[in-house]
């Protein structure tokens, strides 16, 4: 049997995060919704998660890890985006140039109006893996987002 060959290829980072609510429960569940959007990308990206509701230094975790394709945040309709604006600003603040992706119920229910904010760059709606991945691709090719389907931009 031939041996397969390996690739050393390093795959490039992606940063996704949970942010805080004020109705946080005590004992918060697993970001389902980040978990099941690593392994989707899983073969091409490294991702980083960041819990915030649990991760008692997620700004620092943040910071060291701004070597990304772009940065991932889950937001709910509600007190979650404040948080989500907060680091949204801190990681624009660090690195202007990062592409900010919001995705999650929020952006579903009113795209345009989520990406008119200027601390977010991009939104996507709808069930997200397939266009995520379709959004690094074309982020990592410098190429324009007009043939990614259930995106909104800027």
């Amino acid at each position: 049997m031939p041996k397969q060959k390996k690739e050393n290829k390093e795959k490039k980072k992606v940063v996704l995060i949970a942010p805080k609510s004020i109705y946080d429960p005590i004992k918060p569940r697993m970001p389902i919704a980040l978990l099941s959007l690593a392994t989707y990308i899983k073969d091409k990206y490294d991702s980083v998660i960041v819990d915030t509701r649990v991760d008692s230094k997620y700004m620092e975790k943040i910071k060291n890890n701004l070597d990304a394709v772009c940065v991932g945040i889950t937001v709910m309709t509600g007190t979650q985006i404040l948080h989500a604006l907060k680091l949204s600003k801190y990681i624009k603040k660090l690195k202007p140039n990062m592409p900010i992706v919001w995705g999650g119920s929020h952006v579903s229910m009113d795209p345009e109006i989520t990406v008119k904010n200027k601390y977010v760059d991009i939104g996507v709606f709808g069930e997200g893996e397939q266009t995520f991945l379709e959004l690094l691709e074309t982020i990592n090719k410098n190429k324009s987002f007009n043939r990614v389907k259930g995106l909104a931009y800027k």
